[in-house]
């Protein structure tokens, strides 16, 4: 499986991981993909009750007004982890990923202090 980290704009296709810290704020490009899917991603969130916790995941098959064929809302905790609990969401992440059979998989991450920092980790 091929997996990527993307700060900077949405994969036309595959699987699509988001994630979310405590906060549970969308970063700009989320808003804009939950946007255009009717608030499909807002509403899930809600919904499961989701807290944005380390290892929290939510998936959606095939959202409308998207070519994705999942997307993946992943807890990442609170911003002030460490790097033991960055590398423990890459592990964490791929189960989920395999069980979907995705084959290939972006991981958008944005509005982190450290985003370089955090996908170094995840990966």
């Amino acid at each position: 499986m091929k997996v990527t980290f993307s700060n900077i704009e949405l994969p036309k296709n595959g699987a699509l991981i988001i994630g979310v810290s405590d906060n549970l704020k969308l970063g700009p490009i989320a808003t804009k993909l939950d946007k255009s899917a009717g608030g499909v991603i807002s509403k899930a969130i809600k919904l499961a009750k989701f807290k944005g916790a380390n290892n929290e995941t939510i998936s959606l098959i095939a959202p409308t007004g998207t070519d994705l064929d999942l997307v993946i809302i992943c807890g990442l905790g609170k911003e002030t982890r460490t790097a033991l609990n960055e590398q423990a969401i890459g592990g964490n992440i791929i189960p989920v990923l395999n069980k979907h059979k995705a084959k290939k998989a972006t991981f958008l991450i944005e509005g982190m202090k450290k985003d370089a920092g955090i996908a170094a980790n995840i990966a």
